[in-house]
C-alpha cells in the first residue's frame, strides 16, 4: 500500500475525518505514519539488511571498512540490533562481547593487535578486538529503521548518463548513488521516462543499492540519462502496512482539541498496535539489547531474552 493510501484509510475508515476542514492536516497524519512504521521496527526487527553499506549520509550499515590499527569505527544510528559480523578476509563471524568479559578473559584487549575476533558495540560505535594489523572488511547482518520516511509525493532518481537498462538480465543499473536510500522497494512499480527505448512502468522483484531487477523485459541502453520514480511506501513488508494505522490513531487522538482529544480511544488503540508489534521498548531496554550478547548468560531480566 503506498502512503496516501494508509492516510486515507486511517481518515475516512477510523478517525471518521471526512469534513472538508480536516480536525488532522494530511502532515499531521504523515508525521504520525513515519512515527509508526520505526515505533513497529523497534519493538518487532521487522527490516533485515545485509547488503546496504550504508545510509543516506554515508555511516556504515552493512559494510564497514577496517582500517590497520584502529579498532572502533561509528555505525548508523538506523542500526537496531547486529545478528553477524563477518570478516571478509577469513569469512569467519566475530564473536558478539561485551567489556566487562574481555576486562576478565582477555586482559589486555586495549592494546592487543592481530587478527579481530571479538566485537562489541555501543552508542552507535562498532569496536573490534585485538586491534586490526592490516585492512580489510566487516560484513553486518543487522534489523534496522526504515532507510527513508514515508511522504506522500514518491521517490525520484535522476540519472545523468549514469543507467543502463540490461536486456539479458531485466536489470537496471545506476553507477552512482543509491537505490534503496532513495525509497526504492521490491514489490513496487516503477514508472521510467527520459529514455530512448525503456519508457514504461514496471514492477521490482529485486532491489539493491546499485541495480533494481524488473519483471517485465527491457531493451539494453548504456550509460544513459533517464528519470525513475516510485510511489512512497513503508519500507516494512504489506502485511503490516493496516496494522500502522493503530499508532496513528492513538497520536491522533492525543491533540489537544475539543474535537480530536480521546484519551480513551487513544489507549484502545495502542492496545490494538502493541498486538500486532509487541510492548513498548524504553531508550535503556534497547541500549542494553544492543550491548549485551543473545547468547549471553545472566542477561538483564528486563530484556525479556
Amino acid at each position: 500500500m503506498n502512503t496516501s493510501d494508509i492516510i486515507t484509510i486511517a481518515r475516512t475508515e477510523v478517525l471518521r475525518d471526512t469534513v472538508t476542514t480536516y480536525s488532522w492536516s494530511d502532515d499531521t497524519l504523515l508525521t504520525y505514519l513515519i512515527s509508526a512504521e520505526k515505533e513497529a521496527c523497534r519493538r518487532s526487527y521487522l527490516i533485515f539488511d545485509k547488503e546496504t553499506p550504508s545510509d543516506s549520509i554515508g555511516k556504515s550499515l552493512c559494510s564497514i571498512s577496517v582500517v590497520a590499527g584502529a579498532s572502533s569505527y561509528f555505525i548508523s544510528n538506523k542500526i537496531l540490533k547486529i545478528c553477524d559480523v563477518i570478516l571478509t578476509s577469513t569469512k569467519l563471524p566475530l564473536y558478539h562481547t561485551t567489556t566487562t568479559w574481555l576486562d576478565e578473559f582477555y586482559t589486555d584487549w586495549k592494546i592487543a593487535e592481530g587478527l579481530p575476533a571479538y566485537y562489541f558495540y555501543d552508542n552507535n560505535k562498532l569496536t573490534v578486538v585485538p586491534k586490526p594489523e592490516d585492512s580489510d572488511t566487516l560484513e553486518l547482518e543487522i534489523y534496522r529503521l526504515p532507510l527513508v520516511d514515508v511522504n506522500l509525493v514518491g521517490h525520484t532518481v535522476i540519472g545523468s548518463s549514469n543507467i543502463t537498462f540490461t536486456a539479458s538480465t531485466n536489470r537496471i543499473s545506476m553507477a552512482t548513488g543509491d537505490f534503496k536510500n532513495k525509497g526504492f522497494k521490491m514489490g513496487q512499480k516503477i514508472t521510467i521516462s527520459g529514455t530512448t527505448n525503456n519508457n514504461g512502468t514496471f514492477n521490482m522483484v529485486e532491489v539493491y543499492p546499485t541495480y533494481i531487477v524488473v519483471y517485465e523485459s527491457l531493451t539494453t541502453e548504456s550509460n544513459t540519462s533517464a528519470v525513475l520514480f516510485t510511489d512512497s511506501t513503508p519500507e516494512i513488508n504489506e502485511e503490516y502496512h493496516l496494522g500502522l494505522i493503530d499508532w496513528v490513531c492513538h497520536l491522533a487522538y492525543l491533540k489537544h482539541d475539543s474535537q480530536t482529544l480521546d484519551p480513551t480511544k487513544s489507549k484502545d488503540h495502542l492496545q490494538l498496535f502493541e498486538l500486532k508489534f509487541g510492548s513498548y521498548v524504553s531508550a535503556s531496554i534497547e541500549r542494553k539489547r544492543k550491548y549485551y550478547p543473545t547468547n549471553m548468560r545472566l542477561r538483564p531480566k528486563e530484556m525479556g531474552y
